[in-house]
């Protein structure tokens, strides 16, 4: 389909007389205290607070000498010329030809030196990947990307340059288009890592979801807010567990069990056609349906870790948010059953039904504990009719690619070797877990206590919830009776 064009001559015209008038001189502290001197033209992005935000996240433990670094996006070098200081080897690159012109000027002002290239990834193919670096392999990747949504024809724009250098081109978003580069053995080293900039505004809501349903992990590091509700987050993208054995199986007792009983390490997966003897809570089996993904993760092995309830609800959140960025449209039916059961509503009966659960399992020997964490989903609701299936609400994708997906989001919430060993709770918020929960409460309640009806009022740290104001604390979804469920507390997926 042959799209309108967005710009006018005028537009362009306006543009060009504009990027004529004087360039501005801006000094640039970087978060190791050295200040830059920069000359910035007309319409090329100076240093701004996202910067800022950028290089600080950066600085803290990111940067190396010796470390293959490219910048999308460079504008007027600063970031890339902070980088350059920490003695990383610099290819810098940006679309907008005034950018270039501007970094590699700032670069020559410096005592520091980098490759700086036109171009950049995008929608269209704009010569081939070495023109703008893109051939060769990198340790990290950053890209504070565009905000701004697509123009529209017929809206207020700015310059065809600058709104190049500013606004998302991309119908599918430009985070798709890098990921897909990452995903074809571009830009990134075995074990490099991309750090992105998204605002809230923009594709930036469900940026780790974007990259988990394509295998890529993906976390935020760091948050801010601007005065007008605006949130950017800088978040890192790597390859899942890139070290660790990803394990097909035809038939097995127990994907958890299997895992239990092997020396693989952390971040190692096993995924099973089919299980004889699989475990759910309290004792319970785990029914082994056909098209179902049936899959475990050791997430800790070595010095002793503690885990609670506060996991399932976290893993269960997450794995709601990677089912909606499958789904694609309709949000409304899919939701957590505190603490770890995932629901579907088949949108012609109205039914809420499950259709998934979580259960983590460890095992200790002196000071050491292993922990694993098993997932299992139906893709295909059952003839039964007794459990539900995510086709129902319009999910189509293959066991293999779901593996990969949920692979990349349990990779997103337990790979934090670089830091530290122990369970990191940051990803989600007990606050952002606490509005899922009590969504679930409202779509599967009202809830019932020991036959009396209880409000909900609060998800603790722990992960317990608190009913009838907070005067009632409950660690155990078995405590709870659901009105909302055709039937009821189910015995045997979770």
């Amino acid at each position: 389909m042959e799209r309108s064009p967005v710009f006018t001559s005028a537009a362009a015209e306006r543009e060009v007389e504009y990027s004529g008038q004087a360039a501005s001189v801006v000094e640039w502290s970087a978060p190791n205290g050295d200040v830059h001197s920069l000359v910035i033209p007309p319409t090329v992005y100076p240093p701004r607070r996202d910067t800022d935000f950028l290089a600080d996240v950066l600085a803290n433990g990111y940067l190396r000498h010796g470390l293959d670094w490219l910048e999308i996006g460079c504008g007027s070098g600063a970031l890339s010329l902070f980088a350059a200081s920490q003695g990383c080897c610099v290819t810098a690159c940006d679309v907008h030809p005034l950018a270039v012109a501007a970094s590699r000027g700032n670069f020559e002002s410096s005592e520091y030196s980098a490759t700086v290239l036109e171009g950049g990834p995008g929608p269209e193919v704009d010569g081939p990947l070495g023109q703008w670096g893109g051939e060769n392999l990198y340790d990290a990747v950053v890209w504070n990307m565009p905000y701004l949504s697509s123009p529209v024809p017929g809206e207020p724009t700015l310059g065809p340059m600058e709104e190049a250098a500013l606004t998302d081109t991309d119908g599918s978003g430009l985070l798709v288009r890098l990921i897909e580069l990452f995903e074809r053995g571009r830009l990134l080293k075995p074990g490099g890592m991309a750090f992105v900039v998204v605002s809230s505004s923009g594709w930036g809501s469900n940026a780790c979801e974007t990259a988990w349903a394509k295998g890529w992990s993906a976390r935020p590091l760091a948050t801010t807010t601007f005065e007008d509700g605006e949130i950017l987050s800088v978040i890192k993208i790597w390859r899942p567990f890139a070290s660790s054995p990803f394990h097909l199986m035809d038939v097995v007792e127990s994907t958890n069990q299997w895992l239990l009983e092997t020396g693989d390490a952390a971040g190692a997966t096993v995924r099973a056609v089919k299980q004889t003897k699989g475990r759910g809570r309290r004792g319970r089996t785990w029914e082994s349906l056909d098209e179902s993904l049936l899959a475990s993760w050791v997430v800790h092995s070595g010095p002793g870790m503690q885990h609670s309830a506060l996991d399932q609800v976290r893993v269960g959140g997450a794995l709601v948010n990677l089912i909606k960025q499958f789904q694609g449209s309709d949000a409304d039916s899919v939701c957590l059953k505190w603490p770890n059961d995932i629901y579907v509503c088949d949108q012609t009966s109205n039914v809420w039904q499950k259709a998934g659960g979580v259960l983590f399992e460890a095992t200790t020997q002196g000071a050491s504990s292993r922990v694993v964490l098993g997932i299992g989903l139906n893709l295909i609701s059952p003839q039964n009719g007794q459990y539900s299936g995510l086709n129902l609400i319009g999910v189509d994708t293959g066991l293999a690619h779901l593996h990969r997906a949920v692979h990349a989001m349990v990779s997103s919430l337990y790979e934090v070797a670089e830091r530290r060993n122990a369970l990191d709770l940051t990803f989600y918020d007990t606050a952002a877990l606490e509005s899922m929960v009590n969504e679930g409460v409202r779509r599967l309640g009202p809830i019932f206590y020991r036959n009396a009806n209880v409000g909900f009022y609060r998800l603790n740290n722990d992960g317990s919830i608190g009913v009838e104001g907070g005067r009632l604390v409950l660690n155990d979804g078995d405590d709870l009776e659901w009105s909302n469920i055709k039937f009821g507390i189910e015995d045997n997926i979770g």
